[in-house]
């Protein structure tokens, strides 16, 4: 069999075979022998090298890699390797931090791994690789190859896979290992436990991955849990990746024969450690022995371990080649040539914008030169790589080309004469550019040669452009006899007779034209020419001379100035020769251009947000860079000091505008004062010369008239003021401002400080607020505030505003003006009492009063039963029982409205209704609550609060049923929302609190908050909402997510009903949540599972595969969630030492063995990972019977199974109580199948039995 293998030498996608087995694949699909498996080739492209490579010279500054890598991804991408893959001791990736990006970066100068870090944006992370520069001390000249790869895989060509190497900090077993790789995936690639068959790949593993830990290799003939052996002893086999395919009947690939005295299998790659302990040895001291494997990193040999072993921290993850791979690329090579130090010069055509050559030529300097000459046409470029001496001159004839001649910081000398001036450089036509982009050194053009006539640069036709580098000759730097010579910057120094002083030209003329733009000319005279021939012409722009001699020489415009201090040229050594130092005197500038006027901005009055903008008129175009630092002009306010009005635009114009934005505490009514000058702040202001203008404004508009006003109206006074107390609850709102306002637009809010929710929002534009115009504002709410409530105020920062416009800042926080209203006392009703009816077993009696009150804030309605007449109805009962049930005592709340519902009892009553078997029953608008009187479990709260049982009518039991504030709705709503369902039913908190008043008048309580049985809540479905939307009840946890809770929807008197079982009290609601899982569209289990999937019991419904082995974390998780016991943010013992903290189904796990569920191993371990028999769940789900109270009556139906005889002795109870309950049903009708592995499929559809058999959820 073929596999993809990624393969970037020139950006294709190249096809491998993956190791000997995919051969034995092939075969096999050939004859049938197994269904076939699609090994996929990579699909999508996300990552690109570029073409070509990179080179390298020896001993220069590092080299990016490559410069033109794409990555084309939508994701972030957390991370990415670029390795070396014939590393050399001293080779170096070096990544520059990018500014910007997070993305860090560890080099591992052992291996020549780099590895980046850190989520980022592919963008950050193309701008990050394209950075990585490549630098070596080594003396091997072979060209490097370097893997990039974007994840946390380290590629290797070889096999076309990927490696990672997983830490884990902590002990970990083989089998978590096996499972967490197969959790993995790596851009459409599928994760295994990493399988060894060549040693190139080993020596990755070891080397590059730096691999130490659990590999997928297990002897198959002994059990996997606990080494019993059930098969062929030492039949070793790759269990995991393509290896661990099914072959036969048998899983996996067989490598090895047996123990110490074993053998290859069919010349398959080991690689045990056999010279000291003739791995595999099967220690066994202290254990049950070894029957795993694993690999060292230090000799990366082989070792059998102990699949417990706790010292094993780590294991190595494999990506590639597995069925239903659908692979992004996201690997290429970049291949860098090694250029010997020797090398003189390198050449090619250059780029676009005159950037250099993508492909090099390397040799002398005069191949360069003898290339570029007999180039057909474009641009070349010549790159000096070490210093260069030359008897000869460089002759360049271009013809209409242009040539660039990169000095880069090296030397070229002319050391013998034999021709006309002896130049260095000898150029008959075309263009040649001369410049220098060393950052460390100024490359030089250097004749050694004595005489007068000798010459650095001859030009006798074409054209020079010398941006810059340094030309020294003993005649003159520069001899032009025509043609045209164009000075950037640089030095030219004419010498005489190789001594240090300047007594030659820098530049002698025949004819031709001369630009000096910049740059610095010394010798005895900066130029020189014979009149006779005529004068060349040309412009002077900038620069430093030795001395005036241009005066009268050219036909140009430019003008001589003293400089305050002379400049110096140091000295230089060329050749074995020092140069220098040469001292400047003159500088040549051109006519500066100036500032003609400014127009100022309009006369009026500014506010905050206005724009000041500045016209600045210059006598020229005007082009201005603000890479650095953005120009200015200062303006003086008196209120707020000085402010920048910074430019704008008009680059390239006679007109640049520079502007400032009025902030809130400017002020200035008499007029803004402009500076005298711009300030460049970093920026440059250029002329099209690049010459710097002149700063100074000239001819500034007058700015009397352009005044400021950028102070908001403040608040002087509140009330009531803030932080007041025992404020009237109708009491006005007052606000006393700084000065006049009107209104504007948005709304004043008050919200009530215990929950923040809000009781009135007043728009300003409305009757309720009165004052507009006046600097005092009346506000008059609607509402009736409760009383002793702390509340705040807000207000919109667009409410009120001065005569200009700029507007009071507004009350955003909780803190600026707050008050609370008068107390009225809880013992103080708000309302008269009115009668309570009790239900007792259906007898309707006056039994108590209903009162309205505010507590904490809250509006409160609390019944308080009458004791006498509730204990005379027990009394009755106890002497008629009923034949069928439970008693019932059912109190009706009869108001609606208040936000919190108390229905109080006393200790000595419930005891009395615990031991005649009552239920309590507490119904308020649309819910009811009811709790069967012996989960108060009194005896214990009397204890708790240190109340002996002949004291008991002094706990008062509050059963509460309140109502969710708004805002809280709201974030439900969104939690909701978010994981796509619906609240169907406003969210209501269930509590029971018992109290005692002590001696010393405190108030101490409990909470009873956990109950041993399942609790009812009965919430009527709104009309109009259709009961099918009544998906299942929910439970909100502490960290604000929710959680199943068995919910079974029914119809009654017309109305329907959903009833929600659970152990806890919180806050509860019911959701519309329907799923359709598509890997069971076709599958018996198709109906359990969709139903538990909706009702939030099976977690990733899209991973779904129903035919597979579940395992016994998995199916732990499935019964807590099922059962409701399920809950985020709770705290639980952790009891097993194979059970981590972060672990996925940890939580699960906890709850599940604090219920009785699971109990786990002998040796302490839970063994997440493992399988779980048929057997070994129906025990789980018989444990799982009692704690919900589910006994079955079928007791005789195990006989029905012929296969009953093969259920181990211990499990033989659990399994006739399941099967008696019809929780769980035979693999076939006469078959339990107890020692086969439960499936998913076959756990959602036990599970589902066990909540119908309860009756906790609809059939």
């Amino acid at each position: 069999m073929l596999l993809a293998r990624e393969e970037n030498k020139i950006g294709d996608i190249g096809i491998m075979k993956k190791k000997v087995f995919a051969l034995i694949l092939t075969v096999c699909l050939v004859l049938n022998m197994m269904p076939a498996m699609n090994f996929a080739s990579v699909v999508q492209t996300g990552f690109n090298t570029s073409v070509g490579s990179t080179d390298y010279l020896v001993g220069s500054s590092p080299v990016v890699v490559d410069s033109g890598l794409t990555l084309n991804f939508t994701e972030n991408i957390k991370g990415a390797t670029v390795s070396i893959t014939n590393f050399k001791t001293g080779d170096t990736l070096l990544y520059p931090a990018q500014i910007g990006s997070i993305i860090g970066s560890e080099y591992n100068a052992d291996n020549g791994v780099l590895t980046l870090m850190g989520l980022d944006t592919p963008e950050n992370y193309q701008l990050a690789l394209r950075s990585i520069k490549f630098s070596t001390t080594s003396n091997d000249n072979t060209d490097r190859n370097i893997d990039i790869s974007i994840g946390n895989g380290l590629y290797l060509a070889a096999t076309g896979h990927f490696y990672e190497f997983v830490n884990t900090g902590d002990p970990v077993t083989w089998s978590t290992a096996k499972a967490d790789s197969e959790l993995k995936s790596l851009f459409g690639r599928k994760g295994y436990l990493v399988t060894l068959t060549s040693q190139d790949e080993n020596n990755f593993v070891q080397l590059k991955a730096l691999g130490i830990g659990w590999i997928g290799a297990r002897d198959y003939g002994r059990d996997l849990t606990t080494g019993v052996t059930t098969g062929t002893y030492g039949d070793w086999r790759w269990v995991t990746g393509p290896e661990g395919a099914t072959i036969g009947e048998k899983e996996g690939k067989p490598f090895w024969s047996g123990y110490q005295d074993g053998e290859a299998v069919e010349d398959m790659y080991v690689n045990w450690d056999r010279d000291v302990d003739k791995e595999p040895n099967n220690y066994s001291i202290g254990s049950a022995g070894e029957w795993v494997a694993h690999i060292y990193k230090t000799t990366g040999k082989w070792n059998d371990f102990n699949p417990y072993d706790p010292g094993v921290n780590g294991y190595i993850v494999e990506y590639g080649g597995m069925s239903g791979d659908t692979p992004v690329k996201i690997t290429g090579t970049k291949i860098i040539k090694i250029i010997p130090a020797s090398t003189q010069a390198r050449w090619g055509v250059a780029g676009v914008s005159d950037s250099a050559p993508s492909s090099w030529l390397y040799g002398t300097l005069a191949e360069a030169v003898s290339y570029v000459s007999d180039l057909a046409s474009g641009t070349a470029y010549i790159q000096v790589l070490s210093d260069v001496t030359t008897a000869t001159a460089l002759h360049f004839d271009l013809e209409d080309k242009t040539t660039i001649l990169d000095l880069n910081g090296k030397t070229i000398t002319r050391s013998t004469s034999g021709e006309e001036n002896s130049p260095v450089i000898n150029i008959t036509s075309g263009i040649l550019k001369v410049d220098d982009t060393s950052d460390s050194k100024l490359g030089s053009i250097l004749s050694t040669v004595a005489g007068n006539d000798t010459s650095g640069i001859k030009i006798v036709g074409g054209t020079v452009n010398f941006y810059n580098g340094r030309v020294l000759a003993p005649g003159q730097a520069i001899y032009l006899e025509s043609g045209t010579f164009n000075m950037y910057d640089g030095q030219l120094i004419g010498l005489w007779n190789n001594v240090n002083n300047a007594v030659n030209e820098a530049i002698v003329v025949n004819s031709g034209v001369i630009n000096i733009y910049g740059g610095y000319l010394t010798g005895n005279k900066a130029f020189w020419g014979d009149p006779a021939v005529g004068k060349v012409t040309g412009n002077v722009y900038g620069g430093y001379y030795s001395d005036d001699s241009i005066s009268g020489f050219l036909d140009t415009k430019y003008a001589v100035g003293n400089i305050s201090t002379n400049i110096t040229i140091p000295s230089i050594t060329a050749g074995g020769i020092t140069y220098g130092p040469y001292t400047l005197s003159k500088e040549v500038y051109k006519i500066v251009t100036t500032v003609s006027s400014v127009a100022v901005p309009s006369n009026g009055t500014y506010k905050v947000g206005n724009n000041l903008s500045f016209t600045v008129n210059f006598s020229d175009a005007i082009t201005v860079d603000t890479t650095v630092g953005t120009p200015y002009i200062q303006l003086t306010l008196d209120t707020g000091g000085t402010v920048n009005a910074a430019y704008q635009s008009g680059s390239g114009t006679t007109a640049l505008i520079f502007r400032y934005i009025v902030v809130s505490g400017n002020y200035d009514m008499d007029g803004i004062v402009v500076g005298s000058a711009i300030t460049l702040n970093g920026g440059t202001l250029k002329d099209g010369a690049e010459n710097n203008v002149a700063l100074t404004l000239n001819a500034v508009d007058s700015t009397v008239g352009v005044k400021v006003n950028g102070v908001a109206p403040t608040v002087s006074s509140l009330s009531p003021a803030d932080s007041s107390t025992n404020v009237a609850m109708d009491s006005n709102l007052v606000i006393t401002f700084s000065e006049n306002v009107a209104k504007g637009s948005g709304n004043i809010v008050i919200k009530r400080a215990v929950d923040h929710s809000v009781i009135e929002s007043i728009n300003v534009t409305s009757s309720q607020v009165t004052g507009g115009g006046t600097a005092i504002i009346t506000v008059n709410p609607s509402v009736t505030l409760l009383a002793e409530t702390e509340y705040y105020v807000q207000i919109d920062a667009t409410a009120f505003a001065n005569s200009v416009g700029n507007a009071y800042a507004g009350i955003a926080d909780q803190t600026t003006w707050n008050f609370t209203t008068q107390r009225i006392t809880s013992s103080t009703p708000t309302t008269s009492p009115t009668t309570v009816n009790v239900i007792v077993n259906g007898v309707t009696q006056n039994a108590g009063t209903e009162s309205k009150s505010i507590e904490e804030g809250k509006s409160t309605v609390t019944v308080n039963l009458n004791n006498s007449a509730i204990e005379s109805k027990i009394n009755e009962v106890a002497k008629n029982p009923p034949t069928v049930g439970n008693n019932i005592i059912q109190v009706t709340v009869s108001d609606t409205n208040s936000e919190v519902s108390k229905v109080e009892l006393t200790g000595d009553i419930v005891k009395k209704l615990e031991v005649n078997d009552f239920d309590v029953s507490i119904k308020r608008d649309h819910v009811e609550y009811i709790i069967p009187a012996e989960e108060f479990t009194i005896n214990q709260v009397a204890s708790n609060l240190g109340v002996s049982e002949n004291a008991l009518k002094d706990i008062k039991i509050e059963v509460q049923i309140t109502k969710i504030d708004q805002s809280v709705i709201s974030k439900y709503n969104e939690v909701a929302k978010n994981n796509g369902s619906e609240l169907v039913f406003s969210p209501v908190a269930f509590d029971v609190i018992a109290k005692i008043v002590k001696s010393d008048g405190t108030v101490e309580k409990v909470e009873i908050n956990k109950f041993s049985n399942y609790v009812e809540r009965v919430i009527e479905i709104p009309a109009g909402v259709d009961p099918k939307k009544a998906t299942t009840g929910i439970v909100f946890n502490s960290n604000g997510t929710y959680s199943h809770v068995p919910t079974e929807v029914f119809s009654k008197d017309g109305k329907w009903y959903a009833r929600l079982n659970s152990m806890t009290n919180s806050e509860y609601s019911i959701i519309w949540n329907p799923i359709i899982v598509e890997s069971v569209e076709n599958h018996w289990s198709k109906e359990a599972v969709n139903d538990l999937a909706s009702r939030l019991v099976i977690f990733s419904p899209e991973k779904f595969e129903p035919n597979k082995a579940i395992t016994r974390a998995d199916f732990a998780e499935y019964i807590v969630r099922a059962l409701g016991l399920y809950r985020e943010g709770s705290s639980h013992e952790n009891k097993f030492k194979d059970v981590f903290v972060n672990g996925q189904r940890t939580l699960a796990i906890l709850i599940a063995n604090e219920n009785g569920i699971v109990t786990g191993y002998q040796d302490g371990t839970f063994r997440p990972n493992a399988l779980i028999t048929r057997e070994e769940a129906m025990t789980m789900y018989q444990r799982a019977m009692m704690v919900i109270r589910l006994v079955g009556s079928d007791t005789e139906r195990y006989k029905n199974y012929s296969d009953f005889d093969q259920v181990s002795n211990w499990a033989t109870p659990y399994v006739k109580d399941v099967l008696s309950a019809h929780v769980f049903n035979g693999s076939t009708a006469t078959s339990i199948s107890p020692k086969a592995n439960m499936t998913y499929g076959e756990a959602a559809q036990a599970i589902r039995n066990l909540l119908v058999e309860s009756k906790l959820i609809n059939k």
